[in-house]
């Protein structure tokens, strides 16, 4: 069972790092089209691209090998924490967005 969930992890993983890729991608994807717009906003756009790098090793540690005596359920909670740092972190990519795209920055038309 946990060879099984392991792989389904690692699956995700990869998946999710072609997501990422695709956000930071050079010319289009969105954390570059942020930066064009706010450039004030390029903390946010590093911390959350940092956020990456730390989102796909901490699912890496779930598939690597580890003693006979990990649980599934270990394992599953490590996960659901992982997912919950995740569905964070894409809350915030969506908050900076919005507020790149959508903030009133006092300029007249």
């Amino acid at each position: 069972m946990i060879r099984e969930l392991k792989g389904a992890i690692n699956t995700f993983r990869a998946k999710l790092s072609d997501h990422f890729a695709f956000e930071e991608e050079e010319g289009g994807g969105y954390l570059q089209g942020v930066l064009a717009a706010r450039p004030t906003l390029k903390r946010k756009v590093e911390r959350l691209r940092s956020d990456h790098e730390v989102i796909l090793a901490a699912l890496g540690e779930l598939v690597m090998p580890t003693s006979e005596s990990e649980s599934c359920e270990t394992l599953k909670a490590r996960f659901v924490d992982a997912i919950r740092y995740l569905r964070r972190h894409e809350l915030e990519e969506l908050d900076l967005l919005q507020d790149a795209t959508t903030r009133d920055l006092g300029t007249t038309d």
